[in-house]
């Protein structure tokens, strides 16, 4: 999965508050520092750091164990906001992504806007209201192909986007207690079809919006990153 620039600028100009591309390393073993839009470090969470796929710059390619993209800084502060991402993995556990209410790599008392792999090579989505508030997508997204997710949070409810298509929808909100967003893990031990936080497997593009993504703009990105393959 390259990200380039066609793609980047699509990102940009359709409103991305922050958009990390992997190439903005400054030398192969680093952790990403540099995001494109947003001026925010992303740091790595776990150990040890994780590094660039070698076949492809402008991507990560995770061990499912012990890496994964972190941000110690509280970027989602809005209710209507979307989460953005791609993967490739035929492993069948993990986090795609999540968000949590602590950073700089202390452990987290409250999660929300949770986005993982079952054992099924589903995408289990949810987020707290009340209570845990979750549901799994028909589509098997673990096959060793990319795919792009989205998750979307608007003021009535959650949506669940795959490669462009609206998966699924739930009727609750999000609890706001996820600010610090965090990449290829999720803390969801007591959830739903949870098997392991790490992902195993490419991580490419994510992006944060300060807005619920529309069916059209989630298409529209799926159509351009498939260009970039």
């Amino acid at each position: 999965m390259a990200c380039n620039k066609s793609y980047r600028d699509m990102i940009i100009a359709d409103g991305a508050a922050y958009f990390w591309d992997f190439n903005d390393q400054p030398a192969a073993t680093a952790a990403p520092t540099v995001p494109t839009v947003g001026g925010v470090a992303l740091n790595v969470f776990g150990s040890p750091s994780a590094q660039p796929f070698t076949g492809d710059t402008k991507a990560l390619m995770l061990n499912g164990s012990s890496q994964c993209a972190g941000i110690n800084q509280p970027l989602i502060n809005n209710t209507n906001c979307s989460i953005e991402e791609w993967i490739k993995t035929s492993s069948k556990y993990g986090g795609i992504f999540g968000a949590n209410n602590s950073g700089n790599n202390q452990t987290p008392t409250a999660y929300d806007k949770h986005c993982y792999l079952n054992s099924a090579g589903n995408i289990v989505f949810g987020v707290y209201s009340g209570g845990k508030r979750s549901d799994t997508s028909i589509t098997n997204v673990c096959d060793n192909e990319h795919h792009h997710v989205v998750l979307s949070f608007s003021n009535n409810s959650t949506t669940l986007y795959i490669d462009g298509a609206t998966e699924k929808t739930i009727n609750y909100v999000s609890s706001d207690s996820g600010k610090y967003p965090v990449f290829g893990y999720v803390y969801a031990s007591t959830w739903s079809g949870y098997v392991s936080p790490w992902l195993n497997g490419l991580l490419a593009c994510p992006a944060i919006y300060n807005f619920a993504m529309t069916p059209e703009m989630a298409m529209r990105h799926y159509q351009m990153g498939m260009q970039c393959l």
